[in-house]
């Protein structure tokens, strides 16, 4: 029996966190409201993400100018600014290394299909996901079938078994649609949500980049001969070709980003450097807690 990874899309493979407080420092800017930090917007965001707006102090007509026309004004701004967002850390070997042993993939998500399969063919991706489960357009988001609904749905059709199925989420919801579903919960830190709002879900495990997913996997007798072929290679050999390959894409976009005027931007153009400096001194330890060995790092050299 092969498993079945269900991902969800924004926050958990794309790391596109930064570019939805863009987004929404953007449209809180454009209503002459003070704008945010990470940590607000982890404490704050939920979906469908006009609870987030409200929860910062827009009022319903403000809330009706977002959702005007698809809710064009958030779209149209974030779109531009997931262009540039790269995937998670370990996202990329995670999705791979399933399509190399015959595990189904699958994006469940609260996002537009049309997008989201451009990022996927962006990020050289389209070809490790089997199915894309979100809303069909901006004016069917949150208002055709749930995210849960649309998940049984399509595992009661393709008959999918429960006890072999993993859904990987940045926020609370993905917890709760395992307990309806009796799947396996797994939860990741540093997408859309705080920690302690995760963990108050209760998930069946909690990571950190998706690195931290094969050992769960490994620990129910998947992904065995993956790690078997992987440790035939020196972990600090694996573990340097993954960080040049990814570091490179991370700042080839960060060089290529342009200066941003706009008073809403000036701060999240410096988050955008503190990320970038945040997963550049964590990435070596990260990809190599995958192989389970150990490592110092010292002034942001590896020493082994």
């Amino acid at each position: 029996m092969k498993p079945v990874l269900v991902f969800d899309w924004n926050g958990t493979l794309l790391d596109d966190a930064y570019a939805l407080l863009e987004t929404t420092n953007a449209i809180l800017d454009r209503f002459g409201r003070t704008t945010i930090d990470m940590k607000t917007l982890r404490e704050h965001c939920d979906v469908p993400l006009s609870l987030l707006y409200r929860s910062l102090g827009l009022s319903r007509d403000e809330l009706a100018t977002v959702d005007r026309d698809g809710s064009a004004m958030f779209h149209d701004a974030y779109e531009a600014l997931a262009g540039r967002a790269d995937l998670r850390e370990g996202a990329r070997r995670v999705l791979e290394l399933a399509r190399r042993e015959g595990a189904s993939s699958i994006i469940v998500s609260n996002h537009i299909v049309d997008p989201l399969r451009y990022q996927l063919r962006r990020l050289g991706i389209n070809d490790c996901i089997d199915d894309v489960l979100a809303f069909e357009s901006r004016d069917t988001q949150y208002k055709s079938t749930s995210k849960g609904e649309r998940l049984r749905l399509y595992m009661q059709k393709n008959n999918l078994k429960p006890a072999s199925t993993f859904i990987i989420g940045d926020m609370p919801i993905e917890t709760d649609i395992a307990r309806n579903l009796g799947l396996i919960s797994i939860a990741i830190t540093g997408g859309f949500v705080s920690e302690a709002r995760l963990q108050a879900a209760h998930p069946d495990y909690t990571i950190n980049n998706l690195h931290e997913l094969l050992p769960i996997l490994r620990s129910y007798g998947f992904f065995l001969e993956c790690t078997n072929h992987d440790r035939r290679r020196s972990p600090h050999s694996v573990c340097k070709t993954l960080i040049m390959s990814s570091m490179l894409n991370e700042f080839i976009s960060a060089i290529r980003t342009p200066p941003s005027t706009s008073h809403a931007s000036h701060g999240s153009t410096q988050s955008r450097v503190q990320h970038l400096q945040y997963r550049t001194r964590n990435r070596v330890p990260a990809a190599l807690a995958a192989f389970q060995a150990p490592v110092v790092v010292t002034g942001g050299l590896l020493e082994a």
